[in-house]
C-alpha cells in the first residue's frame, strides 16, 4: 500500500508524544516541538505506520527518512521495513538521517550487515551537565565567569523573566536585529518562521521560555524543554551582540532558574560551522551524541 505523507500539525502532538514517551532520546529532533517548529527548514512530512510516527525530510537535496518514533523496538523495525519498501517501490535509493547510536545498535542486532553506517559529525548533539553550565565551577570555566562578572558590572540591573505573549513582539524584534548580522539570510528567514510557529502555539507546546532584561530592555531570550527524564534540550537562544557576555549569562540563568532538576542539557549541533563548533566546545561538553546516515548495503 502506498504511504501518504502530510505536514506536521499541532493536532498531531498527542500521537507524537505517545510515540516518544518512555525512551531516552539522544537527538534533540526526537521531540515534537523540534519537528513541528523546524519543519520548513528541513522540511518534514510524516505518516503513521502501525503505531509509529514516520517522518521524511531532505538531506543534501535527497529524499531521506528519519528513524521511526515508536514505543517499542519491534514497532520501529516494522515501520523501518515499510519505509524501505516505500522507497524501493518509488525507485529511490533508501537514505535514513538523524540516526543515533541506539538506533544503529537496534538495527545491527536485528539485521546484521543490512546497512552501511556513515558518521555525520556536523549533526552531533552537544551534551553538557546542567550543574556544570549552571555553576561554571573550576579553572576550565574561568573565562566564562570573567564574561559574567564583566557583564554584571556593566549591567547591574539584569533580570530573567518568564516568556509570555507580551514579550513575543520584543523577541521577534531582537531576532531580526540578530539576523541582520548573519551572512545566510535564507537560514535566518527559515529560523524566524520556526520561531513564529513556536510563539503562535506558546500555550500548546511543552517548551518554557525566558527573557533576559537589562535596565528594562530585553537583550536575550531562550526556549527549552525536557527531552526525557534526565535531559533538557535548548531549542533556541538569542541575545544582543552589543551586550558582551549576554549569551553566557542567559544560558546560566535559564538553567539555574528552570532546569536544575535535570542532569544533562542538549544544546543541539554545530551544523559544521567552525565558529559554532568552537563556541560549543568552549563550554566543555561531557559527551557528543553522534548522528549517522544509513544506506542499504544492497544499493551500494
Amino acid at each position: 500500500m502506498n504511504l501518504q505523507f502530510k505536514k506536521i500539525e499541532i493536532s498531531d502532538k498527542p500521537f507524537f508524544d505517545a510515540c516518544l514517551a518512555g525512551r531516552k532520546h539522544e537527538n534533540i529532533f526526537f521531540n515534537f516541538t523540534s519537528l513541528y517548529i523546524w519543519q520548513d527548514w528541513d522540511p518534514f512530512v510524516w505518516t503513521e505506520i502501525d503505531g509509529a510516527a514516520c517522518v521524511r525530510g531532505t538531506y543534501e537535496h535527497r529524499d531521506a527518512a528519519l528513524p521511526p518514533l515508536a514505543a517499542t523496538d519491534q514497532a520501529i523495525l516494522n515501520a523501518t521495513e515499510r519505509m524501505i519498501q516505500h522507497y524501493r517501490a518509488r525507485g529511490i535509493p533508501f537514505l535514513m538521517t538523524e540516526v543515533t547510536d541506539s538506533y544503529v545498535q537496534l538495527y545491527q542486532a536485528a539485521w546484521p550487515d543490512r546497512f552501511r553506517v556513515h558518521e555525520y559529525r556536523a549533526g552531533a548533539n552537544y551534551i553538557y551537565r546542567v550543574e556544570d553550565l549552571a555553576l561554571l565551577r573550576g579553572r576550565r570555566y574561568s573565562g566564562k565567569r570573567n564574561h559574567i562578572h564583566q557583564f554584571k558590572r556593566a549591567n547591574p540591573e539584569t533580570v530573567l523573566l518568564p516568556l509570555t505573549e507580551r514579550e513575543i513582539p520584543l523577541c521577534l524584534g531582537l531576532f531580526d536585529e540578530w539576523a541582520r548580522h548573519k551572512e545566510n539570510q535564507l537560514d535566518s528567514k527559515l529560523e524566524r518562521k520556526g520561531l513564529v510557529r513556536a510563539f503562535d502555539h506558546l500555550a500548546e507546546l511543552d517548551y518554557q521560555g525566558a527573557c533576559l532584561y537589562s535596565s528594562g530592555r530585553m537583550i536575550g531570550f531562550t526556549l527549552g524543554e525536557p527531552l526525557d527524564a534526565e535531559t533538557v534540550g535548548i531549542h533556541i537562544e538569542k541575545a544582543d551582540y552589543s551586550y558582551h557576555g549576554a549569551f553566557t549569562v542567559l544560558n546560566q540563568l535559564f538553567l539555574q532558574n528552570y532546569w536544575m532538576n535535570y542532569t544533562y542539557v542538549n544544546r543541539a549541533e554545530d551544523m559544521g560551522e567552525e565558529g559554532m563548533r568552537i563556541a560549543k566546545l568552549s563550554y566543555h561538553p561531557c559527551g557528543l551524541n553522534m548522528k549517522y546516515n544509513l544506506t542499504l548495503q544492497e544499493e551500494e
